[in-house]
């Protein structure tokens, strides 16, 4: 970490990023309750969080966009606007209107797809290749980590104060991270428009990850996993209310375990994907989650708490080694394009199931659904260990990746 923080660039980065990560993760629960309690129903909650993660299904159609232009100047407008974006929340009253809550999480699930195809080029650009699982060791642990306090504080402030003091928070955060993304330095050359037609140039960063096999085999398997864990997030509310018989607040303590297992998981990542490799890594965190939510489904304050320890401590090997093993097989210029496009594979599913889940959650036993989520993801980080290679350093992309588009 002491090469990483030596970086001028890195050091203004995390300190822009770290209060964004803080107001988005109190955001994020806020939403879902806000929309429980306005409607007193969990597919109602649940249905906040389809609203974030369907932007992820067009992301491919402006992925070009983003390898267009540089990456400092693009994340400093699209933080600018977030903070416009959140704004809205602030005209919800007691009584609604709910719309203007998925509203606002379908325009911050447009950032975050913006945003993260964005960073992983910034980073690519701003730090060397050996740098780079830990910088991403180090956001994610941050990010993740702020579910220690974020999801508490939301939750608390939401409850005396309501909502909208919540988004007004979230909103001063954007406008923090896009002044510091003003005072870089990095070093970004310009962007090469390609002689080719537009369709052609958008499928660029899909054939790219097809065609490049340990990209394709973790994205594809990953993208079979979350076709079963999307029902895990708005049961989760039903873990709370009907497990434990506690109200929806009480989710953010269980969000705030996850971060204490989230600090453990990313902070040995780099050291785990230097010994196994970023494949294995996955699957080691898939299996990981698998357990997690294994442990949600006895109605026990002590296994629920267990289990979402463990699910805090898988995530960030699973996220990790992806983003690390992303970001090294694919050429500066593709970044944007093979990252939407791997997300399209991975939100799809994931959005589907989600969407199933608010509807079945009404008509199906909670805890049949984690247990089918949590015998998908085992099948999946199994599969991945055993056609996993050997630990080897990963290639720089060869020459040939920067002339498949």
């Amino acid at each position: 970490m002491r090469e990483l923080f030596a970086n001028r660039d890195f050091r203004l980065l995390f300190a822009g990023l770290v209060p964004s990560m803080f107001g988005d993760s109190a955001l994020f629960i806020v939403l879902a309750i806000w929309a429980k309690d306005l409607t007193g129903s969990n597919a109602a909650a649940g249905l906040t969080i389809l609203a974030v993660v369907a932007p992820a299904t067009v992301a491919p159609f402006v992925g070009f966009l983003v390898d267009r232009v540089r990456r400092r100047p693009f994340l400093l407008w699209t933080n600018a606007a977030a903070a416009v974006m959140v704004l809205p929340l602030l005209l919800v009253g007691p009584t609604g209107p709910v719309w203007l809550i998925y509203a606002v999480a379908f325009g911050y699930g447009s950032f975050l797809v913006l945003h993260t195809a964005a960073m992983a080029g910034l980073l690519k650009a701003m730090l060397p290749a050996e740098l780079l699982g830990d910088a991403n060791s180090l956001l994610q642990s941050m990010r993740l980590g702020m579910r220690l306090i974020a999801p508490l504080v939301g939750a608390g402030v939401y409850a005396a104060l309501g909502g909208a003091v919540v988004a007004a928070f979230d909103a001063a955060t954007f406008l923090v991270a896009a002044a510091v993304l003003g005072l870089l330095r990095v070093a970004e050359s310009r962007p090469i428009r390609e002689p080719q037609r537009l369709l052609t140039e958008m499928a660029a960063g899909a054939r790219f990850l097809l065609g490049e096999p340990t990209l394709r085999r973790v994205v594809l398997a990953l993208g079979a996993g979350l076709l079963l864990v999307g029902p895990v997030e708005t049961a989760y509310f039903a873990v709370v209310e009907d497990g434990l018989g506690r109200p929806p607040s009480f989710t953010g303590v269980l969000l705030s375990m996850e971060g204490v297992g989230a600090v453990l998981g990313a902070l040995t990542a780099p050291r785990i994907m230097r010994r196994l490799g970023e494949q294995r890594t996955v699957a080691v965190g898939l299996v990981l989650v698998s357990a997690g939510i294994a442990l949600l489904i006895p109605s026990s304050l002590v296994a629920v708490v267990a289990g979402s320890i463990i699910l805090g401590l898988g995530l960030p090997w699973l996220l990790i080694g992806y983003a690390t093993l992303l970001q090294r097989r694919t050429p500066g210029p593709l970044m944007a394009r093979v990252s939407t496009s791997a997300e399209l594979i991975l939100s799809t599913p994931n959005t589907l199931s989600i969407a199933a889940g608010a509807l079945l959650i009404a008509v199906v036993d909670y805890r049949l659904l984690l247990a089918v989520a949590s015998g998908g993801l085992l099948a999946t980080g199994v599969f991945l260990l055993r056609s996993a290679p050997m630990a080897v350093a990963e290639p720089e992309p060869s020459e040939r990746g920067k002339l498949a588009v």
